[in-house]
């Protein structure tokens, strides 16, 4: 504006110029003589207007060169508005516009230097910042953690917090077995955005604990395996990365921290993976991987703890294992996680808060681990019957519900009180076609010579009457029971399981119970073929 203003003061000083200096030649051009014509006006602008054209041309470029530094200034003080500092200015031009370029240089290598201050105190400040976020997420971890006593909890709620506090893309947890490793729970965060709701958490996938892949070779040297790009593994390495899950998905794995899980007594009884933290390129030598060890180290020693716990239990469920050929580890592990995953996903419909669900699936695992503990009180030429029982023996067999729930007698802890119910009423149908029905339960013996002579009831309990863990446990157990090889028949093909359920439902099943079921087969299906 102020540019336009000086052009259009030239202009109008090189026009009155003009015209004065043509006015004044034709006056004196006029008084020659007599006979002399004076030029008209006209004439003499012809003659005046180049020169005044020459004028112009040359005060613009004047104008333009005088004002070039300022453009330059302004275009540096537009930048530095914008927090860009590496704008330089020619030191040139008239004195005054030289020395305030010189003193615009000066003030933008100090603000540089304040930047890089900044930056560096930035920096450090977040190093610190992290490092008191991580310090106390682990003690946050250490208390929640030593509270569960249940592994499955425990390995979901390691990978949750691990991705937390690591801010990751994805992760995973693998539970040695034996001389394999089976792949427990996965995460994705980024491909859980693209499909909101959905989940990769359950996986069927077993692998040998050998080198030739990451996390067998990290459990095996029971050492932590930093790599910065899979696709471009160190050379000399034994083991490969399979790109197949990044094809099949379009995710790409980049940086991975593969950390062995090691109990107090140096058993390796897994291995956590985390894959891409946030905003690091590479991973070698930074304060991540030195962090994630020490959280693997306290993850493994609850670990430890947990399974301890359930081996205890497990050693029970033995004593029923030993008496009846078809009460296996395996058939009660795959019982308890499919109920306990149905009571999750219906949880979850229900929008029931994380902790008490959590807490609910705790004491809901341990009740369907000694559903069929009553069995221990039923003869061997039952339990062991080849073929299927006559009525009889089926009548006899009933008794089991009976003797479980005995067993229980005068509990007081939350717990005890759901593994009465879970014994006494997992064989109850929705109908009221089921068993053993509203006894009274003070009434009753405890072992099967004190049950014979008791008529069984003319009705089971119907629809709600039976408790919400019962029902999970019914669906299980015969989900279970279908798709397992028996004496006297083959596994059911999936469709045919399929179709049961289906028929089941308001019949059998508790119907919503049945529609989560059938909803998510796929992932049941998997948990069982763990065991």
């Amino acid at each position: 504006m102020f540019r336009n203003r000086i052009r259009l003061l030239l202009l109008g000083t090189t026009l009155a110029i003009a015209i004065a200096l043509a006015w004044a030649l034709q006056l004196k051009l006029g008084s020659r003589g007599p006979g002399d014509r004076a030029p008209t006006l006209g004439e003499i602008l012809v003659l005046v207007l180049p020169a005044m054209l020459v004028l112009g041309v040359l005060g613009d470029f004047y104008i333009r060169r005088l004002f070039r530094p300022l453009d330059a200034l302004g275009g540096a003080v537009r930048k530095i508005s914008q927090g860009d500092l590496t704008a330089t200015l020619a030191v040139d031009g008239p004195e005054d516009i030289a020395a305030l370029s010189r003193g615009v240089n000066q003030m933008l290598d100090t603000l540089r230097q304040q930047e890089a201050v900044y930056k560096k105190a930035d920096a450090l400040q977040n190093e610190a910042s992290d490092r008191e976020e991580h310090d106390i997420l682990i003690q946050i971890l250490k208390e929640q953690l030593s509270k569960v006593t249940d592994v499955d909890l425990l390995l979901h709620s390691l990978l949750n917090s691990s991705l937390e506090f690591s801010k990751c893309e994805a992760g995973s947890i693998w539970v040695a077995d034996q001389n394999q490793l089976v792949l427990w729970y996965t995460r994705n965060l980024v491909l859980e955005g693209r499909k909101p709701g959905s989940r990769l958490g359950i996986v069927n996938a077993r692998i040998p604990i050998s080198s030739k892949s990451i996390a067998g070779h990290s459990v095996l040297e029971k050492k932590q395996v930093v790599i910065d790009d899979v696709y471009n593994l160190p050379p000399g390495s034994p083991f490969q990365f399979d790109q197949s899950f990044d094809q099949k998905t379009g995710f790409r794995t980049r940086c991975m921290i593969s950390i062995p899980l090691i109990g107090a007594q140096g058993a390796a009884l897994g291995v956590m993976q985390l894959i891409n933290p946030a905003g690091h390129k590479t991973v070698t030598g930074t304060p991540l991987a030195a962090r994630t060890e020490s959280f693997a180290l306290l993850a493994g020693l609850v670990l430890e703890r947990a399974r301890n716990a359930k081996e205890f239990l497990m050693r029970m469920v033995r004593t029923v294992e030993i008496r009846d050929p078809h009460e296996t580890g395996v058939h009660v592990q795959s019982v308890s996680d499919v109920a306990c995953h149905l009571y999750k996903l219906l949880a979850d419909k229900r929008h029931m808060p994380p902790n008490q669900r959590d807490q609910n699936i705790s004491i809901l695992r341990v009740a369907a681990l000694l559903h069929d503990i009553g069995k221990v009180g039923i003869p061997d030429s039952i339990l062991k019957k080849p073929g299927k029982l006559d009525e009889e023996e089926f009548n006899l067999m009933k008794w089991h519900t009976v003797i479980g729930a005995k067993l229980f007698d005068g509990a007081e802890s939350e717990l005890e009180k759901a593994a009465a119910d879970v014994a006494r009423y997992h064989h109850e149908r929705w109908d009221g076609t089921g068993y053993p029905g509203p006894i009274q339960m003070d009434s009753v013996g405890g072992i099967l010579e004190q049950l014979k002579g008791v008529k069984h009831q003319a009705r089971g309990l119907k629809g709600e009457e039976t408790p919400l863990f019962a029902r999970l446990v019914a669906i299980a157990d015969v989900y279970d029971a279908l798709a397992s090889h028996r004496a006297y028949k083959e596994p059911w093909t999936d469709d045919k399981i399929l179709e049961a359920i289906r028929e089941g439902a308001g019949k059998h099943f508790d119907p919503e119970i049945a529609e989560v079921f059938l909803e998510n087969f796929a992932d049941l299906k998997s948990i069982r073929e763990r065991f």
